[in-house]
Order: structure tokens, then sequence, then C-alpha cells
């Protein structure tokens, strides 16, 4: 089935520690008819995500955020739930990305090992 950008009528769990940016981008979300539900850590967003397995079809995530980063968090979203679109919301990431040798030569490469779908960040 090819990819779509049409995101209406989907259940996205929205993952942000900085709750200005939490609450616009769950506006806009929810202005492009998505069910959203909003939470501020990786670790509320696992626990979130397991509570309603396979109810989400999309996990929008910041990555750098305290304890459970959105990569991390994304490879454990991944495990339990192999058809989850991911995307992400890219801040600073420097760090997070060159931890994981994903950050080389000022570009960006993130691959999902757990499924045969790529992660996206824009």
């Amino acid at each position: 089935m090819p990819e779509t950008n049409n995101i209406e009528g989907a259940k996205v769990l929205l993952v942000d520690d900085d709750p200005m940016l939490l609450r616009l981008v769950s506006s806009i979300l929810e202005q492009a008819g998505c069910r959203v539900v909003a939470v501020q850590s990786g670790e509320e967003a696992l626990t979130e995500f397991e509570s309603r397995i396979s109810g989400f079809s999309l996990l929008v995530s910041d990555i750098e955020m305290p304890g459970l980063n959105g990569l991390d968090l994304a490879d454990r979203i991944c495990e339990l739930d192999r058809n989850i679109r991911v995307r992400f919301i890219p801040g600073f990431v420097k760090p997070t990305l060159e931890k994981r040798g994903a950050f080389r030569d000022g570009l960006i490469s993130l691959r999902n090992h757990s499924t045969q779908s790529n992660y996206w960040t824009p």
C-alpha cells in the first residue's frame, strides 16, 4: 500500500516535553482531523501506548527529551506495533543523533531496525 499524507481520522500519540509546542502541534493535528493524545515524556507516551495497544496509527515525537528520548521511544513502540507510522519533530537533536551514530557530515540518517518502514524527519 503506498504511503499517503492524508492523516484525517488518524489516532495520534503526540510527545513533546515543551508544553507550548505540544499544545500548538496538537491543535494543528486536531484541525487536520486527527484524534490526538498528547503527553510530555517518553515514559508517559510508552505507558499510554501500552494501555491502548494498537489504538494509535501515528507516533509524532520530539527527539531530544529528558529520560526516554524520541528515538528510543519509537524503537520500543515499533516493537509493540510493527504497523505504526513514526514522525519526528526535530529540535536540537545533534547530541542524541551522534550517540546513535545517526548524525554524520551534517546529515541525519534514521532507520527503524524493528520494522521495514522508515522513520522520517523533515
